[in-house]
């Protein structure tokens, strides 16, 4: 027969083995859809993707010229449905921000050659190009929450100190936003250039990155809302981004993000399941006495 103190024992151990077993950080749950994707060079269709052939990323159409495509991945994205991407927060992997912090992201970067002694392939510095993104417009659920377009200039060998993007984003004080931003790996810096508020009432949202003079290293931010499938006024920030910083070459990707929450901690929950344990067992020690 098991003792009262035996059931204290037994029960604190199944809090901890509970502990074990359960995962204590989860990530926030967001979901995300895409509708088009394209890539323009020099005034010409480049690349386009309309998520209509069932086969999400890292699959791809092929270039406009013919030559296969393929996305580099970072997590998973899909189903592809309906003629649109999902971005689900259960395909993310961890990463860090330039400053170091956890984030949970899926990334589908298009790729393209990055041959710096290759002028005539991939976005280099002799080319204008811009990348558009169209996306449900839909609200980030958690502070810091992100999802939209950039051009990347990342890769196995080149710590990325030009990654440019324009993202819907919920931020830290909880306000929807549309954020045009520079994130530098090699400073460990994340910079807003531009931040207006969401305007939540339309369909639709067109994210748009764009290099339009090989005589300037500037990035210009677009965005225009859809309604009923009809793209209204555009609207470019005033201020730019530079890239080329040490390279001559960029990608362009489209992604979404969401924080890492604060772990449950480990020593409160079991503390809590052992003083619960405990009240029972004083419970029945002094119901035994009287």
């Amino acid at each position: 027969m098991i003792t009262s103190l035996g059931k204290l024992i037994l029960l604190v151990a199944s809090f901890i083995f509970l502990f074990m077993i359960i995962p204590l950080s989860a990530h926030a749950q967001y979901t995300f859809y895409i509708d088009e994707f394209s890539v323009d060079k020099n005034g010409n269709p480049m690349f386009f993707d309309s998520f209509d052939d069932g086969m999400p990323p890292p699959n791809a159409p092929n270039f406009e010229g013919g030559n296969p495509a393929e996305y580099l991945m970072s997590g998973t994205m899909g189903p592809e449905t309906g003629g649109k991407l999902t971005l689900d927060s259960s395909g993310v992997i961890s990463v860090t921000t330039p400053g170091g912090d956890p984030f949970f992201h899926q990334r589908a970067r298009l790729r393209t050659n990055i041959n710096e002694s290759d002028l005539a392939l991939g976005l280099k510095i002799d080319d204008t190009f811009s990348v558009t993104g169209i996306f449900d417009l839909i609200a980030p659920p958690v502070p810091k929450d992100a999802y939209g377009v950039r051009f990347n200039d990342f890769t196995s060998t080149n710590t990325g100190n030009d990654i440019v993007e324009v993202v819907v984003r919920r931020t830290p004080n909880n306000n929807l936003t549309v954020q045009f931003r520079e994130l530098d790996f090699v400073l460990g810096t994340v910079t807003t250039i531009e931040s207006v508020p969401l305007e939540m009432t339309h369909d639709q949202i067109w994210l748009n990155l764009m290099r339009d003079d090989v005589s300037s290293n500037a990035i210009t931010a677009s965005i225009a809302y859809i309604d009923g499938g009809v793209m209204g006024t555009v609207m470019t920030s005033p201020n730019t981004i530079d890239i080329f910083d040490g390279e001559n070459f960029t990608r362009a990707e489209f992604i979404a993000r969401t924080v890492v929450p604060e772990p449950i901690s480990s020593t409160l929950f079991i503390v809590g399941g052992a003083t619960l344990g405990y009240r029972q067992w004083r419970r029945k020690r002094r119901t035994a006495l009287i």
